[in-house]
This record gives structure tokens, C-alpha cells and sequence, in this order.
């Protein structure tokens, strides 16, 4: 029975200091490619840039506006870019009841991830954008219009936690889920579907 325990004391300890050790190796070249910083969930990045000497000593470098901000519309012409509580008054004017919770755009909590210089980042209303890290210039957003469609299931705050990031021979994918129940699958580099992922890229 002693031997028992003992056996099960040393796996234990030895589980502990294993994941203690693997946990500090994180990510590496400042790179985040996926969430909690690699596959392992670690959060941790070995950098020495900003110390707390030098933390006060920081500044905004950019702002991002949220790509929830302005939202297309359709008109007469097309597309009109209407801000999105505009859209959202239109939508329920159209269909009342459209939406358990109405839509709204100030809960951004998703955390992003950085791969070769390019952040990428889903938003509360589940449209995912990829953002060049030193410029903050957006290089592409993609809008699958889940608010057009009704509410998530559930009455909740609209929300998103972030994308997937996936690479294969070459080819890179950002991956989410939406709202609506399907995951969504865009090329990393152009924000165009991925049409060999599912139906379409969904």
C-alpha cells in the first residue's frame, strides 16, 4: 500500500516539475500564434525589452478603431457604411424581435494573436481583422454579418475570445466560430474565404 502511494507521489511531483519546465520555454521571436501564447496555454514570452526600469517609460505607439464601428448597409447605390448603432436601429426596425440581446460593439476582449508581424483578432460581432503590428494599419476585415441574422442562442452580451491561427505547406488560415453555429475559415494573408474549408469557407 506504502509502495502504492510512493509510486503515485513521484508521478505526481514529476507531472508538477515537467509542466513548470515546459512553461517557461512560451513563445518565441515575439510571436503569439495562438491563444494563451502557444499550444501548451503557457502566457509566457521570453522577452527582456520592457523591464520595469523602463516600463514608465513607454508610450501608444497606435489606436486601432474597431472594425465594428462602421458596418455596410444596403441601399439604393449597393452598400452604404452606416455607424453600427444606425445599423442595428434599422435591422430591428425591419424585423422586431430580431436580436435576444441587441448587438452592441464595446466589450472587445478577444486576445490577439501575432504571426510574422501581423496581429489578428476577432470582435464582439464576430467579424475577424488582421492588423499590421508596427503601423496599426488593417489590412483586411471579414464581416460574415452575423448581427443581420439574429442573436447567438443565448441572452448574453455579444462577445468574441479570438481567432485560430493554422498553417500547412504554406497555406495559413484564421479560424473562428460565429454566432450563428458555423466556423469560419479566411485565407491569413488576404481575409478572403477559404473555399477549401467546409461549404465555402464555413
Amino acid at each position: 500500500m506504502a509502495v502504492g502511494r510512493t509510486s503515485i507521489l513521484i508521478v505526481l511531483i514529476a507531472a508538477v516539475l515537467c509542466g513548470r519546465a515546459s512553461g517557461q520555454d512560451g513563445t518565441a521571436d515575439g510571436e503569439w500564434r495562438s491563444y494563451a501564447g502557444d499550444a501548451w496555454g503557457t502566457k509566457y514570452a521570453a522577452h527582456d525589452q520592457i523591464t520595469g526600469e523602463n516600463f514608465s517609460d513607454l508610450e501608444v505607439a497606435w489606436r486601432w478603431q474597431t472594425a465594428d464601428a462602421l458596418l455596410p448597409y444596403p441601399s439604393a447605390d449597393g452598400v452604404t457604411w452606416l455607424e453600427a448603432s444606425t445599423v442595428f436601429d434599422r435591422l430591428e426596425q425591419d424585423n422586431p424581435g430580431l436580436w435576444v440581446t441587441r448587438p452592441s460593439i464595446g466589450r472587445l476582449s478577444a486576445t490577439p494573436l501575432m504571426v510574422d508581424g501581423v496581429l489578428f483578432l476577432s470582435t464582439p460581432l464576430y467579424q475577424a481583422a488582421a492588423i499590421d503590428a508596427r503601423s496599426g494599419e488593417t489590412l483586411w476585415v471579414y464581416n460574415p454579418r452575423v448581427y443581420e441574422q439574429g442573436s447567438p442562442p443565448l441572452p448574453m452580451p455579444w462577445n468574441h475570445r479570438g481567432v485560430a491561427y493554422w498553417e500547412r505547406d504554406g497555406v495559413a488560415r484564421i479560424i473562428w466560430g460565429t454566432g450563428d453555429g458555423y466556423l469560419t475559415a479566411v485565407d491569413a494573408t488576404t481575409g478572403l474565404l477559404a473555399t477549401d474549408f467546409g461549404e465555402n469557407g464555413r
